[in-house]
């Protein structure tokens, strides 16, 4: 399958979703947009699942990217470790309109007529995400930054995700006002939460200025991810 066809579809698909929502673009205006026949397009799509799958893919791929650049940034170990869990919340807050495809391609309800290639290739790129994260939490257990073993750094790190994700829902909810949930009150709860690890005095502290300020360098370089 030709996988510039697929970021035709693709492409054409996000201007069609940007402009009239994912419920109300047809295929045959995708046939329009890309100038391919039904058959083309149908045999590489078959519904808007498939579509859903796609775009959601392009999401995770990006995520690998904001990945790559956190590990970059001029934050320390402990700086980059809050970074993770607040960016979800910070480009939520300023991109709410990014926030759709992601849930919608994590229901299964409305994605279970994927194509499996599809939905394989999705599996793999969300099994492979968070290499940076995961090698930076191997660092802080190395440098002996706090007192808390593997075991509960993970229990520590599925609760700090669950706070990211669920304040990435918050900001983007067009019915609550942006001042509802402030990305200090945010970083407040995961700091508290990350305090459960007990970190050691010669840990690195938070700078929250400059922590800010990455997360700003993140989302103005386009790095828009909502995971």
């Amino acid at each position: 399958m030709s996988e510039q066809r697929i970021d035709l579809i693709v492409d054409a698909a996000e201007r069609l979703i940007a402009q009239k929502g994912i419920f109300a673009f047809s295929l045959n205006e995708l046939c329009q947009i890309t100038g391919l026949s039904n058959g083309s397009l149908y045999r590489t799509v078959k519904n808007k699942d498939d579509i859903i799958a796609q775009i959601f893919l392009r999401v995770l791929n990006r995520y690998q990217q904001l990945d790559i650049a956190i590990s970059r940034s001029n934050l320390n170990d402990r700086e980059k470790f809050l970074c993770h869990f607040c960016y979800p919340f910070f480009v939520s807050a300023i991109y709410r309109s990014d926030i759709g495809i992601n849930h919608l391609a994590t229901n299964w309800g409305l994605i279970k007529h994927t194509q499996p290639r599809f939905l394989d290739e999705v599996r793999a790129a969300f099994h492979s995400l968070g290499h940076g994260r995961k090698r930076l939490m191997r660092t802080l257990l190395e440098n002996d930054y706090f007192e808390a073993d593997q075991t509960k750094l993970k229990k520590v790190v599925l609760q700090m995700h669950i706070i990211s994700k669920g304040s990435s829902v918050v900001a983007a909810n067009v019915f609550l006002p942006k001042s509802r949930l402030p990305i200090d009150e945010v970083i407040d709860y995961l700091e508290a939460t990350s305090e459960q690890l007990q970190w050691h005095e010669h840990a690195p502290k938070v700078d929250r200025k400059a922590l800010l300020a990455t997360l700003r360098t993140l989302s103005d370089n386009n790095i828009r991810i909502v995971v």
